[in-house]
């Protein structure tokens, strides 16, 4: 009897240690104040979005109580058929137009393409095709309790805009809940200090509750970017490739 609860003893020991050093990365929830100007323009630089990433961003932390090391991140486009068909059923206006085209295997890699969105205006029409793709991207070690910053996929801010910019978005001076913005899925790898790694996913989107629109005319919007914890599970050695 003895043997058996000196076996559960250290078996609970290893699994509260374990827990304690399991990593624990989370988004912080961001405030956003922005006047939209052009769907291809950053809200804090006024410059153009690149084809893959924005300047916008938002803080990853490490609320564990070891460091996070090797530490990489991708984006994929959650509700994709849902924009996909909200963007067909509204009716454009003559500035932009803007369309999801299907996924297309190029280069082996299954990338979603966001076809040409047209701009007409003192420069003439912009043509630019925006690659939604779901890259591995390497970050720096986080320590507990810090901090880094984690940029956008353009895409999100071209939709984003888009939908706020479109005279058929029906908003009101309370609530942006009318909107089907788009959502997405963030993968989260890391190494511990013993070498696992560990598998985070968090679902990031505009909350309409607690954001809001300061003026329908002035196109002047405060926009809280949050998440919700989906799940975090530990990869097996197969799997080790994804965070090389």
């Amino acid at each position: 009897m003895a043997a058996i609860v000196a076996v559960i003893t250290v078996w609970f020991q290893k699994y509260k240690y374990d827990k304690e050093r399991k990593p624990i990365i989370s988004p912080l929830v961001k405030k956003y104040e922005l006047t939209i100007v052009d769907i291809l323009t950053d809200w804090e630089t006024r410059r153009k979005v690149d084809k893959k990433w924005s300047e916008i961003t938002f803080q990853l932390k490490n609320f564990g109580k070891e460091p996070v090391i090797d530490m990489n991140y991708r984006y994929s486009f959650k509700n994709y058929e849902i924009i996909k068909t909200y963007l067909k059923n509204i009716q454009l206006n003559n500035e932009c137009n803007l369309e999801l085209k299907e996924p297309t295997f190029i280069k082996r890699k299954k990338e979603l393409l966001l076809k040409e969105a047209s701009l007409t205006g003192i420069d003439g029409e912009m043509k630019i095709n925006y690659k939604i793709s779901r890259p591995i991207l390497n970050g720096n070690p986080i320590s507990p309790e810090k901090e880094i910053e984690v940029n956008l996929p353009s895409y999100f801010i071209i939709l984003t805009n888009f939908l706020l910019k479109n005279p058929n978005s029906r908003l009101d001076f309370f609530s942006l809940s009318s909107i089907p913005f788009p959502k997405l899925e963030l993968t989260i790898y890391c190494k511990d200090t013993d070498q696992r790694i560990w598998m985070t996913v968090y679902e990031l989107y505009w909350d309409s509750r607690m954001s809001s629109s300061l003026g329908i005319n002035g196109g002047h919007y405060q926009l809280i970017l949050n998440s919700k914890h989906t799940f975090t599970k530990k990869m097996k050695k197969r799997n080790i490739f994804l965070i090389s």
